[in-house]
């Protein structure tokens, strides 16, 4: 049920493109209700600034030598959208990408601004969280797009509160480099956790394996496509904007990416191991399946081997026959209790024996 609404989310989404021009400026997505937000961040020599929910036109207005963050929230608005790309000289084509949140993970080098976008993952009380994040790199300014409120940045805005002299001299390229490093830590997190869980799971299906065990497997198996979706284009995407040719980025925050791309690659080879054990414990899932149905099938033809000489000496002495001289015997009726009994028992033992049982 969840899969098909899936489906029909992302089918209604295209449908909204269909025979648009390029560069039209038309929210996509399904978070029309969001609220709207813009938090700003300015950074000064050693002085930080933190404004939540600044209006618009706080937000364009550009002082020299300054450092900024602006944090934008609910891109459903699109005339807010089209402010920032007025004021800040952004392509049509950037604009329509920022409010279409189904993009993998890409960066394009223009000669006013470098645009990054990638996609966020975190979990919510267990619960994964995929969400399009978009930003524009220019000189001293950073820009980042988000649908909802929910993100993953406190700890960035912590440090630029209480080291704002290093971003300062590190400039919008290192600060840039922060958000993009803590989205790709959240990744490493998001995997210790499905590591965690894929273990647990190993152990439900060893000792008891139950019906919710291939729900369970399924839903770990949408999860880990979901997280190769934003994960395979991410490494990809790093390398691009290590190589980029930009005076938006120096070598100094280039070394720092270079970094974020080891912590990439080693996220993708933990997530196609990850994939390969789920893979694996759905195999082993029904090997012992299998294995507990053949079980009670052996125990049911036991049973059924058992009965079927009681069941003639039974249907022997039900017979009408006017002359059946065991029947009036005193003993009678106890010798074919006893005799049945002891077939019962040697079968019994024969099958363990041969360790049938």
């Amino acid at each position: 049920m969840l899969k098909s609404s899936a489906r029909l989310k992302a089918f209604g989404r295209r449908n909204k493109q269909i025979g648009l021009a390029p560069g039209s400026v038309v929210y996509s997505g399904e978070f029309t209700n969001e609220p709207i937000s813009i938090d700003l961040f300015r950074v000064e020599a050693d002085v930080a600034s933190y404004e939540r929910a600044v209006t618009l036109d706080t937000a364009l207005d550009v002082t020299q030598n300054e450092l900024r963050w602006i944090d934008v929230f609910g891109i459903h608005n699109t005339r807010i959208i089209r402010r920032f790309g007025d004021a800040f000289q952004i392509h049509n084509l950037t604009l329509e990408d920022i409010v279409n949140p189904e993009h993998r993970a890409k960066v394009e080098v223009f000669d006013d601004y470098l645009y990054v976008v990638l996609r966020m993952l975190w979990l919510k009380d267990g619960v994964l969280e995929d969400e399009q994040l978009s930003f524009i790199l220019q000189d001293g300014l950073v820009m980042s797009f988000q649908e909802r409120q929910d993100d993953i940045f406190d700890p960035i805005r912590q440090r630029l509160t209480a080291t704002p002299t290093r971003f300062y001299d590190g400039g919008a390229g290192y600060l840039l480099y922060s958000l993009i490093d803590i989205v790709v830590d959240t990744y490493l997190l998001v995997l210790d956790h499905y590591d965690m869980q894929l273990e647990a799971l190993e152990d439900t299906i060893v000792s008891a394996p139950r019906r919710h065990t291939l729900d369970r497997i399924t839903t770990l198996r949408r999860d880990l496509i979901t997280l190769r979706r934003a994960l395979k284009p991410l490494t990809s995407m790093m390398h691009s904007l290590i190589n980029a040719n930009s005076g938006f980025l120096n070598e100094g925050t280039k070394a720092f990416l270079r970094d974020v791309s080891d912590h990439t690659n080693e996220a993708s080879d933990r997530l196609e191991a990850l994939r390969e054990q789920l893979s694996n414990l759905h195999e082993l899932y029904v090997t012992n399946l299998s294995i507990k149905m053949n079980e009670v099938m052996q125990v049911l033809t036991v049973i059924s081997t058992i009965f079927i000489p009681l069941s003639f000496l039974v249907g022997v002495y039900g017979m009408n026959f006017a002359v059946m001289p065991e029947l009036t015997w005193d003993w009678g009726y106890f010798v074919l209790w006893a005799f049945m009994l002891t077939i019962a028992v040697v079968m019994l033992v024969m099958f363990r024996k041969n360790d049938w049982l």
